[in-house]
């Protein structure tokens, strides 16, 4: 199924695996809407092709009033929010994780919530999650947690909103901005030790992921799924 006119919604889209998708699906003939708290970075590089709203999906009256004031219904919802966390359980700051969960997991919910009745009846809604739940590494509890939940909440709306779809793409280790707050000769190092490992030989890049999720937009027989983008992390 083309995606030529459909109308998309990418919350979260001015980098990364976000803008990388609003890339390919533009390229397939989509329309696209990125809401995201930096909507200038995706119009500085797509420029007039999209539509932007500045949205802290965090925030749910925000969420709220955006998608009661849209005028128009989504074909797709795609919510992309990458945060690496690297702290251990018992170091970690107990406000920072709270505000974690709010970001990616609460924020997940409120689009969803809000989102989906905004949503065509043979629509579809994806969450990127990652690969943590699946790989038990440390330092990485907090994220774990929120991709679990996400993954859960994802399975339970696939029954409750159907024949609308719900699924999920599980990302390995990708060279986004997210990993851009770790100095660049340690990431690189992180990186290349990760590609040495991996059976795929290189770690992922946005399009990869961005791949995967048109792949769920266009597949009306996947619901309720969690696809793993990983290069086989999980089996190192």
């Amino acid at each position: 199924m083309p995606l030529r006119n459909h109308n998309i919604l990418i919350v979260g889209g001015s980098s990364g695996i976000g803008l990388a998708t609003a890339h390919v699906a533009l390229a397939e003939g989509a329309q696209i809407v990125i809401a995201s708290r930096t909507p200038e970075k995706a119009r500085a590089l797509l420029g007039n092709q999209i539509e932007t709203v500045a949205l802290d999906m965090a925030q749910e009256e925000q969420v709220k009033a955006f998608f009661e004031n849209y005028n128009g219904i989504f074909d797709h919802l795609l919510v992309s929010s990458g945060m690496p966390g690297n702290v251990a359980v018992l170091e970690e700051n107990t406000a920072e994780a709270r505000q974690t969960f709010d970001l990616k997991y609460w924020g997940s919910y409120y689009i969803a919530k809000y989102g989906i009745p905004r949503l065509s009846e043979r629509g579809s809604l994806t969450f990127i999650a990652g690969v943590v739940p699946f790989k038990v590494m440390a330092a990485t509890g907090t994220m774990a947690a929120i991709n679990f939940a996400q993954v859960a909440l994802a399975r339970t709306l696939a029954l409750e909103v159907a024949p609308r779809r719900v699924n999920v793409v599980a990302p390995g280790i990708a060279d986004t901005p997210a990993w851009e707050k770790i100095p660049a000769q340690e990431r690189e190092t992180f990186f290349s030790s990760l590609a040495n490992q991996l059976p795929v030989g290189k770690v992922g890049d946005p399009e990869d992921i961005a791949k995967s999720v048109l792949f769920l937009m266009k597949n009306t027989y996947m619901t309720g799924t969690v696809l793993h983008v990983d290069g086989g992390q999980p089996l190192i």
